[in-house]
């Protein structure tokens, strides 16, 4: 089972509760984020995605990408880059050839090609856009992602220049224009309220896609912290900070999502945040 929602220009699709699994699709821009689980429905979604982003090692997170894989193949769908922190790279792939010999095959029959990543690195998905990872603080290693939109913009000291002027200077080595960056899209997976408050990327996007685990008083602020994760009083006391549409999900699965939406509804924000549930 899986959601549609939309979030300013974003059509977002995904399934995202803590343990049982997540996965988040921007379909916009065919690009996806974890992949814990695969829900009926999502397999051809994950199938056109140019590529998937991983948070970190914890099998709700990352335990179907090598369904993906499997499935991409039996659709003859292109091959994604897959991207994941880089201290999960080897056991990954360890894993991917064990499923290989499991189906009877060598352990090298299919090897994805994966890339590790690092805070701050960035990988090219189109010409204006790129996914940039950011560092986040979990009970392992993590990474965000940021889908960043870059264009170039003409100095307004040549706008009244003629246009094979300005192609003239343009080959000359002239610098006519300099770059815009605009954070459009932001997913930070499972992240304490401290690494989301330390990144700009985060605060600034248009859209941003935070973990929000638990929502009543049974678990304190302090026990979230040390689990990892967010308690929805935090982002309420944060809030201003964030600039652009606010996504929830990852709730703990003790929760209905009845239950969800009535403790959301029930917090005082400046703007009702969209639920992933």
């Amino acid at each position: 089972m899986y959601s549609t929602v939309q979030a300013g220009n974003l059509i977002l699709t995904g399934h995202c509760i803590s343990t049982h699994g997540s996965v988040l699709v921007v379909e916009n821009h065919k690009v996806a984020f974890d992949c814990g689980i695969i829900p009926e429905g999502m397999v051809g979604k994950l199938c056109s995605c140019r590529m998937v982003c991983i948070t970190h090692g914890h099998a709700d997170h990352i335990s179907a990408l090598h369904m993906d894989g499997h499935n991409r193949i039996v659709k003859s769908a292109k091959v994604a880059d897959y991207v994941m922190p880089s201290c999960c790279v080897k056991p990954w792939l360890g894993i991917a050839k064990g499923f290989n010999v499991l189906n009877g095959k060598s352990s090298n029959a299919y090897v994805p090609f994966v890339k590790g990543a690092e805070d701050k690195d960035e990988f090219k998905l189109t010409k204006h856009l790129s996914v940039v990872a950011h560092k986040t603080i979990h009970r392992v290693k993590s990474l965000g992602y940021t889908l960043v939109e870059t264009r170039e913009k003409l100095r307004e000291c040549f706008h009244n220049f003629p246009g094979k002027l300005l192609g003239k200077w343009k080959r000359h080595g002239v610098e006519l224009s300099y770059a815009i960056r605009k954070p459009i899209f932001s997913y930070t997976g499972d992240t304490t309220i401290e690494g989301l408050l330390a990144e700009p990327d985060f605060l600034n996007s248009e859209v941003l896609v935070t973990e929000c685990t638990f929502v009543d008083d049974d678990i304190t602020v302090e026990e979230a912290k040390k689990r990892g994760h967010i308690h929805i009083s935090e982002l309420v006391a944060h809030q201003n900070k964030i600039k652009g549409i606010l996504v929830l999900c990852h709730f703990s699965p003790r929760y209905s999502k009845a239950q969800v939406r009535e403790a959301v509804k029930s917090q005082r924000w400046k703007q009702q945040p969209v639920l992933l549930i």
